[in-house]
């Protein structure tokens, strides 16, 4: 159920939380991870607190100096945590997991024993804690450079996606090295974002990273199948989230063309069942996206814990058993942050009071 409080309280909760795990994990917030078969474990990664911070730190120009102070608080406590998930050779790019010194899977009683589930530094962390660190724009471009040089067909071309992305020479999810390459929607909105925030030029790579969210709109396929276009995100609500976000901000001409279609797909999903939490951030995605309060919907909520981010261990892989298994949701370990659904909470209060112009 949504929480109560003030977005005051609730910051302040957000703040006493991360001020209690300082000692233990240096100003990231605590999250886990789990399996329905019965596997659970505690986690901490540089993910969940810094998609926190993204989706708080855009809240800025609607927060009073109050608010704005505890969560400058939040955010350079959150800049100490991250710094040992830096690659771990010095470069100025991050990892889900901890590097130096490397913990994989914390916690773990068997993928955090062997190098090859290591994952590669990845793209969505580096952009957004980039945002968290208000990184210059010299050290921006480096980074977004850097994404560049390892965009599909700068290296070696994807395998694992549907055939009509393939020849596209978007923005791909890892710094990939050796595995395969990925795409993932909601990655590409969290770059295109990025690369707006700073005002880069507009080169190929990122026209067809847009080109890969029209074609996924067109197709319906953010519908029909999300796990195969946002492997990490599988879920239509957190895509159509991720997209409004992304054009509430920065225009794009071929993007609007769609945007009554999300229209509608928010209100689609707002009339069925939904978990609270998902509720929360399909309203969020409303009001961002149209610049008005959501609808009032008679629809249930649905049981259970919704999972914003989810690992399917074997999506990179090319082989087509590996491809079966990765977009089947029993075989994805899914994570989970109490603080990311507070932050959703907040978020929501700030842009109803906003809209209302309180």
């Amino acid at each position: 159920m949504p929480k109560e409080g003030s977005t005051e309280s609730l910051l302040k909760q957000l703040q006493s939380e991360q001020t209690e795990s300082y000692d233990r994990l240096k100003g990231l917030f605590p999250s886990s991870r789990s399996h329905p078969w019965g596997y659970r474990r505690e986690d901490y990664s540089a993910y969940f607190t810094s998609t926190l911070l993204h989706s708080l730190m855009r809240l800025e120009p609607f927060l009073n100096p109050d608010e704005s102070t505890i969560l400058e608080s939040i955010r350079i406590k959150a800049c100490d945590g991250v710094a040992p998930f830096q690659n771990k050779q010095g470069l100025a790019r991050y990892n889900f997991w901890q590097t130096n010194p490397g913990r994989h899977f914390p916690n773990g009683k068997l993928f955090g024993r062997w190098d090859r589930f290591r994952p590669p530094d990845d793209v969505d962390d580096s952009v957004m804690i980039y945002q968290m660190q208000k990184r210059n724009q010299s050290e921006s471009l480096w980074l977004k450079n850097h994404i560049d040089d390892y965009a599909n067909g700068s290296r070696k071309w994807i395998n694992n996606t549907p055939p009509l992305y393939r020849n596209l020479r978007a923005y791909c999810t890892f710094f990939s090295k050796d595995m395969p390459l990925g795409f993932d929607a909601c990655v590409i909105t969290n770059v295109l974002y990025f690369n707006r925030l700073h005002g880069f030029d507009e080169n190929f790579k990122f026209s067809d990273s847009v080109e890969y969210l029209l074609l996924m709109l067109r197709q319906k396929d953010h519908i029909h199948q999300p796990e195969k276009v946002s492997p990490y995100y599988p879920h239509t609500s957190i895509i159509l989230y991720h997209l409004a976000k992304l054009m509430s901000s920065y225009s794009f001409p071929e993007l609007e063309l769609r945007k009554h279609h999300l229209r509608q797909d928010l209100l689609d999903l707002m009339e069925r069942p939904l978990h609270p939490v998902e509720r929360t951030m399909v309203e969020n995605a409303w009001m961002w996206l149209t610049q008005d309060l959501p609808p009032k919907t008679h629809s249930v909520h649905k049981p259970g814990t919704f999972y914003f981010f989810v690992l399917p261990l074997t999506v990179e892989y090319e082989n087509a058993f590996a491809q079966w298994l990765a977009h089947k949701r029993w075989s994805h370990i899914r994570f989970h942050c109490e603080a990311l659904e507070t932050a959703f909470e907040i978020e929501n209060k700030v842009l109803r009071r906003h809209l209302k112009g309180l």
